[in-house]
């Protein structure tokens, strides 16, 4: 019981009334004071609330269409020059390391590809959409199997 009363006066402390003029402030957690009456229209806005160009796609993005295939969105995001880039420079990483570690299993640092790549990045979009980085892989193969296909 005594949590509620110890939240309530802490809400209580955010709140400040002007009495002369009626104003309530609300202070948020960054400090910014929030008014509940809306500012006077008499005044001129300042330039930086002037919003001259209205967010909207870029080109690319919208050449797209209304309803765009999953692939085509994915080559917004990742062309094949960059994909490209990420397989030659990870195969010479690995280069590298089988250099420096003479293991004798030789299947242990195998040269990657493209598909691998787009594989790996599409895993790791995944586990962050269902915020499962940490799980285990056989748990997470689960999760996804179950959702029906059309949700994919």
């Amino acid at each position: 019981m005594e949590s509620v009363d110890q939240d309530s006066n802490s809400s209580r402390d955010n709140v400040q009334s002007d009495h002369v003029t009626g104003v309530v402030s609300y202070k948020g957690k960054n400090g910014y004071i929030w008014k509940s009456e809306e500012p006077n229209k008499a005044l001129r806005t300042p330039k930086h609330n002037i919003i001259i160009k209205l967010p909207s796609l870029k080109p690319a993005a919208s050449r797209l269409g209304n309803s765009p295939d999953v692939g085509e969105i994915w080559n917004l995001l990742f062309d094949n020059e960059t994909l490209n880039e990420i397989v030659l420079r990870t195969n010479e990483k690995l280069e590298i390391v089988r250099s420096t570690h003479k293991s004798s299993n030789t299947t242990d640092y195998k040269n990657t590809n493209l598909i691998e790549i787009r594989a790996f990045i599409g895993l790791l979009m995944l586990t962050s959409i269902f915020r499962s980085n940490h799980e285990n892989m056989h748990y997470f193969q689960i999760r996804v199997q179950a959702i029906p296909y059309s949700e994919q």
